[in-house]
């Protein structure tokens, strides 16, 4: 299980065949440096820090506006 560092989603990357959150659009995985400033090439060359602030905007990581969010991802199949 994965919690999403943007959103706080919770969901399963092997059950899903992804990093990418089903609710905010971040990917996991490529954040080796970290930090809230630092553009991230795999998110668009947006931070964490505007990924969050678009979230708080009702907008995904690429400014659209988010849809309903799903369940978190539990362990039953």
């Amino acid at each position: 299980m994965t919690e999403c560092i943007i959103c706080g989603m919770i969901f399963n990357p092997e059950k899903r065949h992804s990093d990418v959150c089903p609710y905010c659009g971040w990917i996991d995985g490529f954040d080796y440096d970290n930090e809230d400033d630092v553009p991230n090439e795999a998110n668009h060359n947006i931070t964490r820090k505007q990924a969050k602030a678009l979230l708080t905007q009702g907008k995904d990581i690429f400014g659209e506006p988010l849809e309903k969010r799903p369940p978190d991802d539990t362990d039953e199949d």
